[in-house]
């Protein structure tokens, strides 16, 4: 992943496509939604499902998007692991 230093940045979450927190990839169709392309409406890039709390990304444009999200309780990765926690300072 380029110039990343996973040791700089312990709690750090890198949403690549095969990283092991991410509990799924794939294209984005309007139709699951009931939508067509002509009549899509605007959408956020991040979501959090209320009841799952799972965080859903959206990316509909044509380059790569960084988003750097900060938490404040333990996540867990596909395997049910927790994953590192990170500290900040608003």
């Amino acid at each position: 992943m380029g110039e990343f230093v996973r040791a700089a940045a312990v709690g750090t979450h890198i949403a690549h496509f095969d990283a092991p927190w991410i509990l799924g990839v794939g294209p984005f169709d309007p139709a699951d939604y009931g939508f067509t392309k002509d009549n899509l409406p605007p959408l956020p890039d991040l979501t959090i499902d209320p009841e799952s709390k799972m965080l859903t990304v959206i990316n509909l444009s044509k380059t790569f998007k960084s988003y750097h999200i900060g938490v404040d309780a333990p996540c867990i990765d596909q395997s049910g692991q927790r994953m590192a926690l990170t500290s900040y300072k608003d």
